[in-house]
């Protein structure tokens, strides 16, 4: 299977040197954009848990965090808690010391398992993850810093051919090639979980509550549902809302589009899209995450 391409420029270079950075308090959270990253990070900020993103925190030598304030500007309106993912500009962190944890789309090569705490895998149906995936990259594609090979959006299936993606193989390819990376890799870490966005969606609380049980941090149910209830698509839509209020900046589209699970039953009737997911890798690797895709 040919494997994602390393990443290139200055926003790669970051990337890579934050998670080379990383200590023993720190969980990889391993995912691609659409899978449900800006969910699970809001509920763990709202436990007091700190979250960095590889773009937004320079994380240095000493192991000291800073912001990277140009990218953490235009990111404003993507959090619910915007105000704790702030807190990097004035070098003040969350309360809860024990974990940290590390959004990244990166390959497992990059980390070192004997340094860093665990993985969680975040995943979620390639038909809606990679459709998501999309939209970002058609509404929103500037926030990603340093990728000028991503072209304005054509339709969907000229994106699952790869046009207009920055990704080469194309995004179906690179999808099954990623999680079979981290699936070969999971051996290699001591803590090793694989979070689904359809149970973070159904059971946020006892998804969240095994998780962070994975890594000893243990948090009262109560607590836990509190900051589900403050992390939901209706309370992150008012924190978009109340941002563009603020600012003065039009809603012509949201970071927090629908956030549905099975979206994808929506447009998998129309064959030359379904058509593109028949394809023997990604139906074994979606299957291996409980995915079942058609023949």
């Amino acid at each position: 299977m040919t494997q994602p391409p390393p990443a290139t420029g200055a926003p790669a270079r970051l990337h890579e040197r934050n998670a080379r950075r990383l200590g023993a308090h720190d969980i990889v959270m391993a995912t691609q954009t659409g899978s449900g990253a800006t969910l699970l990070g809001n509920i763990l900020l709202e436990l007091d848990i700190d979250v960095l993103d590889p773009f937004g925190a320079v994380i240095d030598e000493d192991g000291s965090v800073r912001a990277n304030e140009p990218v953490l500007a235009k990111r404003e309106r993507i959090s619910a808690v915007a105000s704790k993912e702030r807190s990097l500009r004035n070098g003040s962190a969350t309360s809860n010391p024990e974990v940290r944890f590390f959004k990244n789309f990166l390959a497992p090569e990059v980390f070192s398992a004997q340094t860093v705490r665990g993985v969680v895998l975040l995943v979620r149906d390639p038909r809606d993850a990679v459709y998501s995936k999309y939209c970002f990259l058609r509404d929103f594609g500037e926030l990603i810093p340093g990728r000028d090979d991503i072209e304005e959006q054509g339709t969907f299936g000229e994106f699952l051919e790869g046009q207009g993606s920055g990704l080469e193989p194309p995004p179906l390819e690179y999808w099954t090639s990623f999680y079979q990376g981290w699936l070969e890799a999971a051996d290699r870490f001591e803590r090793f979980i694989v979070l689904r966005f359809e149970d973070l969606k159904a059971d946020a609380v006892g998804a969240v509550t095994e998780l962070l049980g994975l890594f000893d941090v243990r948090i009262a149910a109560a607590r836990i549902a509190d900051a589900v209830e403050r992390s939901s698509f209706d309370a992150m839509r008012r924190h978009e809302d109340a941002h563009a209020a603020a600012t003065g900046e039009a809603v012509n589209a949201r970071i927090m589009r629908r956030g549905k699970v099975r979206e994808w039953e929506e447009w998998f009737g129309a064959p030359e899209l379904a058509a593109r997911f028949r394809n023997a890798e990604l139906i074994e690797m979606a299957a291996r995450f409980g995915y079942s895709l058609p023949e």
